[in-house]
């Protein structure tokens, strides 16, 4: 059971960053309730399958290698991240959790939008929750 609702909220994920993911900060659906939602759901994966052996040592080695690997990926793509966007990614940092969704921070797509360039630059973004940010 876990799987498979872990396994719906990844293709929930996807379907939000699919066509923006290089070129706009998605702040909206599921990346409005964390900033690493397809993380998230593959943690809940990773325990999901552990769970299902109905062993106790093998799920807290599959939370445990989940733990040790994913930070570090998290880290480095914030940064990336971070050069991107610059203060749009601080903004988001600050009122966004980085792993455990708050659900009461939920944005649809239609609460966002972002204002681009000719060139593709994005001038910024306006969100309902927060205002405008550049």
């Amino acid at each position: 059971m876990l799987v498979g609702v872990a396994t719906v909220g990844r293709l929930w994920c996807s379907r939000y960053i699919s066509g923006y993911k290089n070129f706009e900060l998605i702040i909206s659906g599921p990346y409005s309730v964390t900033r690493n939602p397809l993380y998230f759901f593959s943690f809940l994966v990773f325990t999901g399958i552990g769970l299902s052996t109905e062993s106790v040592t093998f799920t807290l080695g599959l939370v445990l290698a989940f733990a040790l690997v994913y930070p570090v990926i998290i880290r480095r793509e914030e940064r990336f991240l971070q050069d991107k966007f610059g203060r749009a990614f601080s903004d988001y940092c600050a009122r966004t959790p980085r792993f455990f969704p708050t659900s009461a921070l939920f944005m649809s797509r239609s609460d966002t939008w972002s204002i681009h360039g000719s060139s593709g630059t994005r001038w910024g973004t306006f969100s309902g929750s927060s205002g405008w940010s550049e």
